[in-house]
C-alpha cells in the first residue's frame, strides 16, 4: 500500500507538470472561484490532472472519510482504501459517500486491494480499481448503463442457469438412473445337510467353522409351586366367657363402655359385653368374653388385672369367675417336611415355564430349546411353618434365559453353505433357501441342519445387462423372456422414481439381474 501511495504521487506530479492547474489559463489575471458551488454540482469526470490524494485510516468511519473529502483542496480526489478498513468494507457506506460527492461536484476515484470494496464502490456510481493505471483507464458509469449492465448479467445468468439445467438433465439420464430386474428363471431343488455350533457372541456366521450366530433371550417369570399340607396344629374353636368387677374409689361415678377390653400377664384378652355405672366408691359386675377363641381364655379366679383401655386411675378391674368354655381343635399345618418337598418339584416345574415363557416371546426365529435354563431370583414362602393352612405355597421369581437362531440368519447360514457347494455353472436363487434343523441330545451341542434351496443355470446372466441396456421395459422383457423363457414375467424397477423413465440405463453397470424363485420360501 506503501508503494501504491508513492506511485499515485509521483503520477500526480507529472500530471501537475503538464496540465495548466485550476485558476490558470488565458485569464490569468481573472479571479476563479478555487471549488465549484455546492449549489451548482458538476458530473464527476473521468481522472486526469490535478487530484488529491486522501488516504483512509482503519479507525475512519463514514463521517470522518467525508470529512477528509471535504477539506480537499481540488475538485478530483483519489481516496485510498487500505485492506484493514472495516468501515469502508461495509456496503452501506458507499451510498452516503457517493451522494455528498455528487452533491459537492467532486469526481471521487477509489483505489483499494480488496474486490468487495472496489464493487461497493462502483455500484454507486464511483470510479475504482486496484492501482493507479487502472484508475486512469476507468470512467464513471452512468444510471442507464449501470441498468443495462445489470440486464445483461440477468440474462447471462439466466441462460448459464438454463444450459446447466439441460446439461444437468443430459446427464442425469444417462448416468443416475438404475434398475433391478427380478427374473424367474427355470430351476431344480438342491439339497444338502450340515451341522452348526450355535454361538451367540460372534456377529455373524461362519460356514467355513460350522459356527452359526444366534440370539440370546431373556425373560422374568412370577409363578407360585405349591402342595398339600401334611401337618396339624391346635387353633381355637370355642370363645371363653367370665365376669369382671371394676372397683370404683373415686368420688364420681364412672361409665364403663361394652367393648372395653382388660388382659391378664400372659396377653389373654376379653372384652366387655355391655355398658356398665360404676358409683363412687361401690363396685360393679360385667360378663366379658375372649377376644380369641381357644382353651387360652379358661384362665383362673382374679387372673384379669391389667386394663388395656384406658380407665381413671380410682378403677380397679378382676375377674371373679374363672374363665370357661374355651375350647380347641387339631387343623391340617405347614411341615418342614412340605416345605422340602415344594423345594424338590419346583426345578421341573420352573423350567417347564421357562421354555413355555420363552417360547411365546421368540417371533421370527426358532427357540434352541435345550439351551433353556431357568435361573431362581427370589424364592419367598407365602406361609409359615405351623401355620394353619390346607396347602403350602412357595412364590418364585426365576430369570428364564436360553438361545434362538432367528429365521433371517438360518437363511443366510444355509445359502453360504449351498453356494460353496455349488459349481460355477449354477447359481442359488436368492429367497429360496429352507433351513431345519434337529438339536443335539448333549445340551450345548450342535444343530443339524437340512437345507434346501433352488439353483439355475449361472449362463442366464451372461451378457444379459449389455443386451437390454438402453431399452425400453416391454423390450427388455422380451428379449429376457426371448433368451431365458422365465417361469414368469419379469419385473423392472427403476430409481429414482421421480418421473416414469421411458428406457433402462444406458450403462449395463447400472442394471442388477435378480434371480428369483416362483415363491419365497419360508424356514419351518
Amino acid at each position: 500500500m506503501r508503494e501504491l501511495i508513492e506511485q499515485l504521487r509521483e503520477w500526480l506530479a507529472q500530471q501537475m507538470r503538464r496540465v495548466p492547474q485550476r485558476g490558470e489559463g488565458p485569464h490569468d489575471d481573472v479571479e476563479q472561484d478555487p471549488r465549484p458551488s455546492v449549489a451548482a454540482p458538476r458530473a464527476p469526470q473521468p481522472f486526469g490532472g490535478e487530484a488529491t490524494v486522501v488516504s483512509v485510516t482503519p479507525q475512519d468511519d463514514v463521517p470522518s472519510v467525508i470529512g477528509r473529502i471535504d477539506v480537499a483542496d481540488d475538485s478530483q480526489v483519489v481516496l485510498i482504501v487500505p485492506r484493514d478498513s472495516r468501515a469502508l468494507r461495509q456496503a452501506t457506506a458507499w451510498p452516503h459517500i457517493a451522494a455528498y460527492v455528487r452533491r459537492a461536484g467532486i469526481s471521487l476515484g477509489v483505489i483499494s486491494p480488496r474486490r468487495e470494496v472496489r464493487t461497493h464502490a462502483r455500484a454507486n456510481g464511483l470510479v475504482a480499481a486496484s492501482s493507479v493505471a487502472g484508475l486512469r483507464r476507468a470512467r464513471p458509469r452512468s444510471r442507464l448503463e449501470r441498468r443495462r449492465a445489470t440486464a445483461t448479467g440477468m440474462l447471462v445468468r439466466l441462460g448459464v442457469f438454463v444450459a446447466a439445467i439441460g446439461l444437468a438433465t443430459v446427464v442425469a439420464c444417462y448416468r443416475v438412473p438404475s434398475a433391478v430386474i427380478v427374473v424367474v428363471p427355470p430351476s431344480e431343488v438342491f439339497e444338502l445337510t450340515a451341522e452348526a455350533v450355535p454361538n451367540p457372541i460372534i456377529g455373524r456366521s461362519d460356514a467355513v467353522r460350522g459356527i452359526i450366530a444366534v440370539s440370546s433371550i431373556r425373560r422374568d417369570v412370577v409363578t407360585v409351586v405349591s402342595t398339600a399340607t401334611s401337618g396339624t396344629t391346635e387353633v381355637g374353636d370355642e370363645y371363653a366367657t367370665l365376669e369382671l368387677r371394676f372397683d370404683n374409689e373415686g368420688v364420681q361415678a364412672v361409665i364403663i363402655d361394652a367393648g372395653t377390653r382388660v388382659a391378664t400377664e400372659e396377653g389373654t384378652v376379653f372384652v366387655t359385653d355391655e355398658d356398665i355405672e360404676v358409683p363412687a366408691g361401690e363396685s360393679a359386675v360385667v360378663a366379658a368374653t375372649a377376644d380369641l377363641p381357644g382353651t387360652d381364655g379358661n384362665v383362673a379366679i382374679g387372673a384379669v388385672i391389667d386394663p388395656v383401655t384406658p380407665l381413671p386411675v380410682t378403677m380397679t378391674v378382676v375377674n371373679r369367675t374363672a374363665g370357661t368354655g374355651g375350647t380347641d381343635q387339631t387343623v391340617p399345618a405347614v411341615d418342614s417336611a412340605d416345605v422340602a418337598r415344594v423345594n424338590s418339584i419346583a426345578p421341573g416345574v420352573l423350567e417347564r415355564l421357562a421354555l413355555t415363557a420363552l417360547r411365546e416371546e421368540v417371533t421370527g426365529g426358532r427357540l434352541i430349546e435345550g439351551s433353556v435354563t431357568a435361573s431362581i431370583f427370589r424364592a419367598t414362602p407365602l406361609q409359615q411353618l405351623e401355620e394353619p393352612a390346607d396347602a403350602f405355597l412357595m412364590e418364585y421369581v426365576v430369570v428364564a434365559s436360553g438361545l434362538w437362531i432367528p429365521d433371517g440368519e438360518a437363511a443366510a447360514y444355509g445359502a453360504m453353505l449351498i453356494r460353496e457347494a455349488l459349481d460355477d455353472d449354477r447359481v442359488l436363487l436368492a429367497g429360496t433357501t429352507t433351513v431345519t434343523f434337529t438339536e443335539s441330545d448333549e445340551a450345548g451341542g450342535p444343530v443339524q441342519l437340512t437345507i434346501t434351496g433352488l439353483v439355475a443355470a449361472a449362463e442366464v446372466l451372461d451378457d444379459l445387462p449389455g443386451a437390454i441396456a438402453g431399452k425400453s421395459p416391454d423390450a427388455a422383457i422380451a428379449i429376457i423372456e426371448e433368451r431365458l423363457a422365465p417361469a414368469e414375467t419379469p419385473r423392472i424397477t427403476i430409481t429414482p422414481d421421480l418421473f416414469p423413465w421411458l428406457w433402462l440405463p444406458r450403462r449395463a453397470s447400472s442394471i442388477e439381474i435378480r434371480l428369483e424363485g416362483p415363491t419365497i420360501a419360508e424356514e419351518s
